[in-house]
Order: C-alpha cells, then structure tokens, then sequence
C-alpha cells in the first residue's frame, strides 16, 4: 500500500520506508516546458509553485509506478488537499476530494476572507502603533536601499553594503535588527494615513490574485488550504507594498539591493522598481533553481552563486542579467572567521526529512570518527535525544563552517564552506537529495563540492584527509 506520511513523503508500506525516488532531470524538462502555460498574476505565484505544484509534480512521479489498488487516498498530511487533488486527476478518486471542497476548503476559504475583512481595521491600528513606538529618523535621499527581512540576508548583503554604500532598513515586521534604523522611521503622518486608506484596494487586489492562481495551478478543493497558508501572510504581504512604495518615495531611490530572488517580497520589489525606474540588485539568499519560474528570478542585475549558474540561467531565461562575481559571491558567504588549528567533520542537518538526518548521523557514528553537528535554524536538538550515542552539537555557525569537513545534503551550505577554508562534501545516500544537488540546484555542480552516494566512499575520502577513528 501507498501512502502519503506526515512528512508530505510517499511511503511504501510493506517495508516501512520512502521509495528510492524516480526523479530525474526529465521532471526538470518537463516543468521547462510547460512553464510558458502559467498565467502567474498575483506576487504570490512563484512561492505557490515552488511549496505546492513542485511538491504535487513530484509526487505524480512517484505514483507512476503503482495501480490505483495500491493507493491510500486518506492522509494525515497537511498537504493533503494536493495528494486528493492528484489522485483525482490520476486515478479517479474523487468522492474524497469532492468532500474536502464541501466540508473544509469552502468553509476555511471564507473564514478566510472575513478575517481578511476584519485586517482593514486591525492592520491600520498595528500600523499607527508601530510609527507611534518607532524613533523618527530624518527624511533624506538614499542612492542605493536594502530592505531586510532576515539575519542570514543580513550576513549576506552587509558587506556589499558597506563597499557599494547601500542604507540598510530594517524590515521591522517580523524581523527586527536594533542595529538598522526601522522601515517605519522614514513615514511621516501623511504617508500613515494614505497607506490606512489604501489598504482596503491593495488587500482586496491581492486577495482576487490569489484565488484565481490557486484556481489556475489547482483546483477550488485547494483554496481553504491556501488561503490558510497565507491567512496573517497575506494582510501583512499588502501592508508591506505600501510600506515600500512610501518609502521608495520618501528617500527619493535610484537603486535597490534584495536578498529575495523570487518570493512575494521580491516580486513586490520588482513591480515597484519597475513602475518607478528603479534599478534592482538581487544577491540571493538561498540556491537558483533549474526550472523556470511563472514570474523568473528578479532584478536588472542578478548575482549568481556560481559561474554555471549564471551560464545556465543566462540560457534558461534568454537574458544576460545573471552574473557571476568571485568578489561580490566571497563577500556574501565569506564568515571572515579565524581558521582553525585543526579540521573537525562538521554535519549540517536540514529542517526537512528529519530521517534522513539521522541516518547519516548513525552511519558517522558507525565510522569511528570524531564529528560534530550543526543544526539548522528550524530543527532542534530535541529530535536526536532517542539516539544511543551522544553527539557534539556546534552553536556557532561561523565557526562550524570556516576550515573544516563540512558534510551537507543539498544546501548552501556547500557553497559557503568553499569560502570559508573548508572542504565541502555532498552526504547523498538518500536518492531525492542526490535529484536536488544533480538536477535542481545548479550552483551545487561546483567542482569543488565532492559528492558521496554511498558512506564507503566518504569513508575512503576521509582516511586519506589524516582523519582517525576511534578504537
């Protein structure tokens, strides 16, 4: 029996565990191919097929080598309006999915939007309460801004910033930096109450988008389940586009520099820079993606993570805007943290398919060598207290990644340890992360990242670094 897990995973029962994956670079030619058929109205599009649809196609590969026999339609994933929605378009189940519409994505939907309707009052009142408790800063022209939204673009952007004489603001939502000056201290009370009444069009404007690309990339049985997804997103989203438009004006901006490269924020980003002439500069945070997006990768300018990324996007998307610069890419991912005396094996987990962490982790365990770990921001060490060994958890990322054996899965993380002294090493047993690292992300085809498909290999690789196991 076929099912889908918790984990949004489509699992094989007999044996209790993930399929090795049929993903191949044909799913990749595929979406290639068919890009041009997606309408791709709303600023929300692009996050809708990367989370959702790319989630949906995959599961579409894997189900092609089962019969509707084998199939389980019931799901305890949240993801399961998409899995009713595919086995209805590939097998014919459709009395669940015609439930799901009835008694939850109608329902949730207009939830939803009265919630959305109550936003058109409580989102001013936040507003006002924001500018009212944010010291004032004086209103003057900036050449080049960057808008933050996080640490990790923070750490990424501040040292172009500092040579390119960019002004950081903090975004001041939902990331707070003490050390930049926020959003909300470059509006005056004029600019408060334009966006107070404004807002009710923009919200509405982005709701109506929503709903008709959940409708062109799905179906209605998944508009509860979307729109709940976007339900303190969504409102927050519409109150950051005036944001940006006043304060666009208000500092009077030639340039400006992003982090985001294809989510709502950073088309957000492009639509203003493009209504206003305005030149936008994307150094990324996160991997470029082989396939083409409903609205491509932003920017007049896009600095890509690697010189094959930027000859491969370049071909993708018929431009010339993505570049490849050692300088500005070393700025970005160089932690300009003292290398260390001797080379530790560091693993870097992953927030996703937790099982797949921890079975590298009891196969380095199994070596015999000494190594440490570095969790990523979303997972915790909660998850790895059932192991029977204890393992040595590194806090400090700089120091994790700077002169030492970094093992990774699929992640930047393999790009940023090249920068920073270290060898980097793909840990690829797992067959879906092996499809991502050869087919989906091409910065990661560096020749300096070494690639393991098997621990026999990594293991050969590490006793000819000088590294001992223990007896």
């Amino acid at each position: 029996m076929v099912y889908l897990n918790k984990y949004n995973e489509v699992v094989f029962n007999k044996v209790n565990r993930v399929e090795k994956s049929n993903l191949s670079i044909s799913l990749i030619n595929e979406l290639n191919a068919n890009a041009s058929s997606l309408k791709g109205i709303s600023i929300f599009c692009n996050e809708l097929y990367l989370f959702f649809y790319i989630v949906m196609k995959e599961w579409e590969v894997e189900l092609k080598r089962f019969k509707k026999g084998e199939v389980r339609v019931f799901s305890k994933s949240r993801y399961s309006c998409l899995w009713l929605l595919l086995l209805k378009n590939m097998y014919g189940f459709k009395f669940s999915y015609y439930m799901q519409i009835v008694f939850f994505s109608l329902p949730i939907f207009v939830l939803c939007i009265v919630f959305f309707a109550s936003s058109i009052v409580t989102i001013p009142l936040f507003l006002f309460a924001k500018w009212m408790s944010t010291k004032k800063n004086d209103i003057k022209s900036s050449r080049k801004l960057c808008i933050v939204r996080s640490q990790a673009a923070f750490d990424k952007i501040y040292s172009y910033s500092v040579k390119e004489s960019v002004d950081l603001i903090s975004e001041d939502i939902f990331y707070k930096n003490s050390n930049l000056p926020s959003i909300f201290s470059y509006l005056n009370l004029s600019n408060i109450i334009d966006i107070c009444f404004s807002y009710p069009k923009v919200l509405i404007k982005d709701s109506k988008e929503l709903f008709f690309d959940v409708i062109d990339l799905f179906s209605i049985n998944c508009l509860g389940f979307v729109f709940l997804y976007y339900l303190i997103r969504l409102p927050f989203t519409s109150l950051s586009r005036l944001l940006y438009v006043n304060v666009f004006h208000n500092l009077n901006v030639s340039d400006v520099v992003t982090g985001n490269k294809e989510d709502r924020f950073a088309l957000i980003e492009s639509e203003l820079s493009q209504k206003h002439g305005i030149k936008l500069i994307c150094l990324p945070h996160g991997l470029e993606y082989s396939f083409k997006l409903p609205r491509e990768l932003v920017g007049d300018l896009f600095y890509a993570t690697s010189e094959h990324a930027s000859i491969y996007l370049n071909r993708l998307y018929g431009t010339a805007k993505f570049v490849y610069d050692s300088i500005v890419i070393n700025d970005m991912f160089d932690k300009k943290y003292i290398l260390p005396h001797k080379k530790c094996i560091v693993f870097f987990t992953e927030a996703r398919e937790l099982n797949v962490n921890l079975e590298i982790i009891r196969m380095l365990d199994g070596l015999r060598y000494d190594f440490s770990v570095k969790l990523h921001p979303k997972d915790c060490k909660s998850n790895y207290s059932l192991l029977s060994f204890p393992i040595d958890f590194i806090d400090d990322f700089k120091q994790a990644v700077t002169g030492n054996y970094c093992l990774a899965r699929k992640s930047t993380i393999l790009l940023e340890a090249i920068y920073n002294g270290s060898i980097s090493s793909a840990v690829l047993i797992n067959s879906k992360d092996s499809y991502y690292v050869d087919c989906v992300f091409p910065s990661l085809s560096d020749p300096l990242i070494r690639k393991f498909y098997c621990f026999s290999e990594l293991d050969n690789l590490l006793m000819t670094e000088g590294f001992k196991k223990n007896v």
